[in-house]
């Protein structure tokens, strides 16, 4: 029986997942895809605009098998961290054969000669990326002007410029690092891109359905996804940047004068971030970020930096994790689900009652747990609702 991993966010998971999810399945032969997705707060730094279950049940009705968590101190990391963490966590499963991800081009040569150089970075590649680090660029643009100058073919930086192609890099890194015996699977990206704030094609993409939630554009919604993914989702609601602001500035009161010790985090940030708030004003978190955004700290980088913040992530939480949890599943994915423990070297936990030998030891897990409490006050202060607790929630079964 062959499987097949995809690393996802499906924030939220519209048609062209769906399409991907397909075409691997398709390309690979596999029998079982396993959907390895970031939990309530994603690699750009914002929440997710759904709770995880909810979006690990629209995997699966889009033709996943299987939803494993993704923990939050991978899931807010860089691209590198978000993409290395992830593999690791795909090669301990001991049961997956191929690993599948969205390019805007199917040329994997090309990326896979980017991988190596940025894998072994020779020394003239290291001189030529001092050179515009020197010059103040930020490290993405560093990395794009240098592997340009290198390789002398100024192509490269269109690949490296579009998102699926920057994330296809660093799991090819990551495979060539971990020495990982799993095959890449890449799927070209069909539709709008992966930033497009509008939809103009049949397939939109996650941040104009995003924006669609926003304004509340039920039809536009409802042609971006599937039919079955939509009724699941049409009595849920969304959640935004914007509904973390309160804890967001309360989480930075109470720790300004430790904020260089959070991920993502340098003196030089901290002490921005304090300047803003000694002027005795407030700020809702993209106003906060826009404020702190400049030339060598992305819009991306600062949310993730306030991400971490708002949830206690420090580097010392970052180690390998040794459990994830299970958020849905199909008939097939829970027959699979059996031979992922028998051989597996992470424990996957359906029922966190199960895991309580581990939970002392397990920060990772904690964290998961920590991220879960936060994303539900939020929605609590918003809706007057509560969302199940991590402790009383289950996988969602989806009989599709």
């Amino acid at each position: 029986m062959k499987s097949l991993a995809i690393i996802s966010e499906y924030n939220p998971c519209h048609k062209g997942h769906a399409y991907q999810i397909e075409k691997a399945r398709e390309l690979s032969g596999s029998d079982i895809i396993i959907a390895l997705m970031s939990g309530n707060f994603v690699q750009r730094g914002i929440p997710a605009v759904f709770d995880k279950y909810t979006r690990a049940g629209l995997a699966v009705l889009s033709g996943a098998d299987i939803v494993i968590e993704l923990p939050t101190v991978y899931a807010t990391s860089s691209a590198e961290g978000f993409a290395y963490y992830a593999v690791d966590i795909l090669n301990r499963l001991n049961t997956v054969d191929y690993i599948s991800f969205g390019m805007e081009n199917d040329n994997l040569s090309i990326i896979n000669e980017i991988a190596k150089i940025l894998s072994d970075e020779p020394e003239n590649y290291r001189i030529l990326l001092k050179k515009y680090m020197s010059k103040g660029f930020s490290a993405p643009l560093s990395r794009e002007y240098a592997l340009s100058e290198y390789l002398s073919n100024t192509g490269f930086r269109n690949i490296l410029g579009m998102p699926n192609n920057i994330l296809a890099l660093e799991y090819i890194k990551a495979l060539h690092k971990t020495a990982s015996a799993i095959t890449p699977v890449p799927v070209k990206r069909i539709g709008n891109g992966y930033n497009d704030a509008i939809a103009t094609t049949p397939y939109p993409s996650a941040t104009s359905i995003r924006n669609m939630y926003k304004n509340n554009d039920t039809e536009g919604i409802k042609s971006s996804l599937l039919p079955d993914v939509y009724n699941y989702i049409s009595c849920k609601k969304p959640i935004f940047e914007e509904d973390f602001s309160m804890l967001l500035n309360q989480s930075i009161l109470l720790n300004r004068n430790f904020l260089h010790e959070y991920s993502d985090i340098d003196e030089k940030l901290s002490n921005r971030i304090n300047n803003l708030f000694s002027s005795g004003n407030y700020y809702n978190f993209n106003g906060l970020a826009a404020e702190l955004k400049s030339k060598n700290y992305t819009y991306t980088r600062i949310c993730r930096s306030l991400i971490h913040i708002l949830l206690g992530i420090k580097d010392n939480d970052i180690k390998s994790a040794d459990a994830c949890r299970v958020l849905a599943l199909n008939k097939a994915g829970g027959k699979f689900l059996k031979d992922i423990r028998d051989k597996s070297g992470i424990k996957l936990i359906c029922d966190l009652s199960e895991a309580k030998n581990i939970l002392k030891e397990n920060t990772i897990l904690q964290k998961d747990i920590l991220s879960s409490d936060i994303y539900r006050l939020a929605y609590f202060n918003k809706y007057n609702e509560n969302l199940t607790d991590e402790y009383r929630h289950k996988p969602e079964i989806i009989n599709s």
